[in-house]
């Protein structure tokens, strides 16, 4: 039985989550009534799916799985492997020779435990018949990244990942050194910051404008406030407001 057209809208995973996905797709397999059960592992996209996001939510159940997701992605060889599983199924041999029209030299073992497998981990590919592919999850995210070929060198492999857990919270606004410090470790905080300057992903100018003051969750109509006071606090916007301003 085809349902290719769940392949077209795959409901939005993010506003209906991997679970309540996993349920509607178990839900159609009820439905079904193929003649035998090989019809299902040959053609079906929904048993496809169904596998596919209940091998990711077991993933996703990690409470690692982000920083072991970014720490797969800084690779750039397996951002090229899963460049090109993308497109098509290949063997190890196949993305051997793939990988040399690239300039990328590595034995079938290599490329096998080092590359493939950490994709295989994290949900972003998937093996069958030892054909190699990339599963849904894995093709949307090449597609959100594929126009920055930059990614695997701006931030270091292997991490904890404090680089990418301050450039989220800077993306609400400035941050002080002491808020930042809030989030990562006193011990590498400047270590992590001078490597985010290096990299030009993030900027602290020394002038005293950069001193920016934010509202609070604080009600102000419980406190007193003079008519100064209320001007002041009433210029500040969402966005937050200079010493300066």
């Amino acid at each position: 039985m085809k349902k290719e057209n769940l392949l077209s809208r795959h409901i939005d995973a993010q506003s209906q989550g991997v679970t309540d996905f996993i349920i509607t797709l178990d839900n159609q397999c009820r439905s079904c009534k193929p003649v035998t059960p090989l019809e299902c592992i040959a053609s079906c996209n929904v048993w496809k799916l169904r596998n596919e996001f209940r091998r990711l939510s077991e993933a996703m159940e990690n409470p690692n799985f982000m920083k072991e997701l970014l720490n797969v992605l800084k690779n750039d060889t397996r951002l090229q492997i899963l460049q090109a599983i993308g497109k098509g199924r290949y063997s190890i041999s196949k993305l051997q020779q793939e990988l040399k029209k690239n300039g990328y030299i590595h034995s079938q073992d290599t490329i096998a435990e080092e590359y493939v497998r950490p994709l295989l981990e994290v949900g972003l590919a998937a093996e069958a018949q030892e054909q190699i592919y990339a599963t849904t999850f894995g093709g949307r995210l090449t597609d959100l990244i594929e126009n920055i070929p930059e990614f695997a060198d701006f931030l270091p492999a292997r991490s904890e990942c404090h680089e990418e857990n301050i450039l989220k919270t800077l993306f609400d606004g400035p941050k002080t050194f002491e808020e930042i410090e809030t989030l990562v470790s006193p011990k590498v905080v400047s270590r992590v910051i001078k490597r985010l300057r290096s990299s030009g992903l993030v900027e602290t100018p020394e002038d005293r404008d950069y001193i920016f003051f934010f509202k609070s969750k604080r009600d102000p109509a419980k406190e007193t406030l003079n008519i100064t006071e209320n001007r002041v606090y009433d210029s500040i916007d969402d966005y937050g407001i200079s010493a300066k301003r």
